[in-house]
């Protein structure tokens, strides 16, 4: 059963455009309230988590958002940022991304790793998930074709 709606909603998604995916996400963040609503208040807590858990895991990577002052002031980022959209990235680098994004020295952040500089390294055959337990490359449910919402 679960297949079938997986199958459907990929089938949705490909029409779609940046505007629509934000659109369902809101919709189903507030489907997700009301059931939580449901909940009586003894399980709330865990659901709480749980749910907190998903959005994390699901949610980061919607979109980078830069301003007239951000690009006017960082031009090279910007051009980076853009450059590499249709790139794959996990939520592993976001740390990268963002000392990217903001341009903050540390001796953990590598260039090469965020979005936002043009030696971003990565394709879908060095990316893995599940805690390195899964190439991307691999993953049968994430064609090139679905990875991008633009």
């Amino acid at each position: 059963m679960l297949d079938k709606w997986l199958a459907a909603g990929r089938l949705a998604i490909k029409d779609m455009d940046l505007e629509d995916v934000a659109a369902l996400k809101l919709c189903l963040m507030a489907l997700g309230i009301l059931i939580g609503l449901g909940i009586p208040l003894k399980k709330r807590s865990a659901a709480a988590v749980l749910s907190s858990i998903l959005f994390v895991g699901t949610y980061i990577p919607l979109m980078v958002w830069m301003s007239e002052e951000y690009v006017a002031r960082r031009p090279e980022r910007a051009k980076a940022l853009r450059a590499n959209k249709d790139k794959y990235w996990t939520n592993d680098l976001l740390y990268d991304l963002v000392c990217g994004v903001l341009d903050v020295a540390s001796p953990d952040y590598k260039e090469e790793n965020s979005l936002a500089s043009p030696t971003y390294r990565f394709d879908r055959d060095d990316l893995t998930i599940m805690k390195g337990t899964i190439r991307i490359a691999d993953d049968q449910d994430g064609a090139p074709e679905a990875a991008s919402t633009h």
